[in-house]
């Protein structure tokens, strides 16, 4: 069993949940979605995820899970393969060292930090695929998928809240 997995029938959907939905938001972030540009500008959904389950529920979000839908995302979106594992256990690891100042707070405050945390993670993608491409990749692109992110947070983040307090919390 994977450390922090322990898993109870009775906590089944508490357990999952978290999975579940960083696992959706991973397929639907890197699945063509038939709306004309969004691809090089979707925004990076399995951040949200998991920036959100790292403070509302830590103990069912392990960073070996973390790290494997970095890896599927970076195998679906074609971006340099390990860019999104690292970044997001990056993110995990940073937000679970400082989650102390966002449970129990008003949503600003989580916002705020979701708005430091997300530029920096769009910085870190943008120059790894530089590097491993070799060549120079747009900023524009970038910058508009950032503020998409940082404007789509709040309702991602409303979504995850309502199924969040829908679970019952483990034991």
């Amino acid at each position: 069993m994977v450390a922090g997995l322990e898993f109870r029938w009775r906590d089944g959907p508490a357990v999952l949940a978290p999975l579940l939905t960083t696992f959706t938001a991973v397929l639907v972030g890197t699945m063509p979605l038939g709306i004309p540009f969004v691809g090089p500008v979707m925004p990076p959904l399995c951040l949200m995820t998991v920036f959100f389950w790292t403070i509302h529920r830590p103990q069912q979000f392990p960073r070996v899970a973390t790290f494997g839908f970095g890896l599927v995302a970076d195998a679906l979106g074609g971006q340099a393969f390990g860019s999104t594992a690292l970044i997001l256990v990056v993110v995990q690891l940073l937000v679970s060292s400082q989650r102390r100042f966002f449970v129990g707070k008003h949503f600003a405050l989580t916002w705020w930090g979701f708005l430091l945390v997300a530029p920096a993670a769009a910085m870190v993608a943008w120059f790894l695929n530089a590097a491993v491409h070799g060549a120079f990749v747009p900023l524009g692109p970038v910058l508009v998928q950032l503020v998409l992110t940082l404007v789509l947070f709040p309702p991602v983040a409303w979504v995850l809240g309502l199924i969040d307090q829908a679970l019952p919390r483990p034991v």
